[in-house]
């Protein structure tokens, strides 16, 4: 019995270490999240919640991507001066109909081509989300 003891205890001890559970979210709804922060080690943090990795940088993007391949990049470049929040491009494989839906279920409004919705850290801020080229979506904050 004193043998399996401190045996037993070991492996209570050191299997939390081995259960890491990868969190699942939809790209569209991080990008969201991602968009209204204004702090690049914040949203490294998000990222680094979600499993999300750092895969370098493109064309001034930085680029995270999910255990499953999905991308998600993001950049601070194309800001005014005056802004402070990045410009965040999803790579999704839903259709644009199941896209649509999405934002629609995200409290986004369309409005031509565009879809908008007041932003959740104040109101003096809109999201904007257009479709891009292959199957991604271009998110901004801007002042309204």
């Amino acid at each position: 019995m004193k043998k399996i003891l401190p045996l037993l205890f070991s492996i209570l001890f050191f299997l939390p270490a081995f259960a890491v559970k990868t969190i699942n979210v939809n790209p569209v709804n991080l990008a969201v999240v991602i968009v209204e922060k204004s702090d690049s080690a914040k949203i490294q943090q998000e990222f680094a919640y979600y499993g999300y990795t750092n895969e370098g940088t493109k064309d001034g993007y930085t680029i995270m991507r999910s255990p499953n391949g999905i991308e998600i990049c993001y950049s601070f470049q194309d800001n005014l001066p005056s802004e402070k929040f990045p410009t965040v491009v999803v790579t999704d494989e839903e259709d644009d109909k199941d896209l649509s839906k999405r934002l629609f279920d995200l409290n986004f409004k369309r409005k031509g081509n565009t879809y908008t919705k007041i932003a959740s850290r104040d109101d003096s801020h809109l999201i904007q989300c257009a479709f891009g080229p292959s199957n991604t979506l271009i998110l901004r904050c801007i002042k309204r």
